[in-house]
C-alpha cells in the first residue's frame, strides 16, 4: 500500500465514493491502494464533521368548520401558514411530494 500522504479533500472523496458504491470500505480502499483501516477511520471523522439532520417540529394545528363558506371551499383544506401573511390551501389527499416541494419552494422565498 502507497504511504502517499493525501489531503482531507482526497479523503472526502474516496469517502463519497464508499457512499456511493454502497458501502464497501474494503473494495473502495483495495481500488485506490489505502488501507481499510484509514479509509474507515476517515469516514467515521467526515461524518461526525457533518452538520446534524434537524429534528422535526410539531406545529401548531387550528380545526375550523367551514360552515357557512362558498361551495368551492368545503372540501376539507389544510392551511401551511409561513408566518403571518403568507399561507397554502391544500386540499386533504394531495400529493405529499408536490406538497413537500411547495413548502420548500415558499420556504426558499419567505
Amino acid at each position: 500500500m502507497a504511504t502517499t500522504r493525501r489531503s482531507r479533500a482526497v479523503w472526502a472523496d474516496l469517502v463519497a465514493e464508499v457512499e456511493r458504491s454502497g458501502g464497501s470500505v474494503a473494495r473502495t480502499a483495495r481500488r485506490h491502494d489505502v488501507n481499510p483501516r484509514t479509509l474507515a477511520w476517515w469516514r467515521w471523522t467526515l461524518r461526525r464533521a457533518e452538520p446534524p439532520t434537524p429534528a422535526a417540529r410539531l406545529l401548531p394545528v387550528v380545526v375550523a368548520s367551514v360552515a357557512g363558506a362558498e361551495p368551492h371551499l368545503q372540501h376539507p383544506l389544510v392551511e401551511i401558514s409561513f408566518g403571518g401573511d403568507v399561507s397554502l390551501l391544500v386540499p386533504i389527499g394531495s400529493d405529499v411530494g408536490y406538497v413537500a416541494a411547495l413548502v420548500e419552494a415558499m420556504r426558499a422565498t419567505c
